[in-house]
């Protein structure tokens, strides 16, 4: 068990310090995407 942990752990890191240059896109609409939801629950 603590040796997944620490292998999504891993992956976790990986993603953050790579996942800009593999997915730039995917994560702009990501963040879009959230921040819409953001403002639509602060509007109602």
């Amino acid at each position: 068990m603590p040796g997944l942990l620490t292998a999504l752990g891993m992956i976790v890191i990986v993603y953050c310090l790579f996942g800009d240059m593999f997915w730039p896109k995917d994560r702009k609409v990501f963040l879009q995407r959230e921040e819409a939801k953001r403002s639509s629950e602060s509007r109602s």
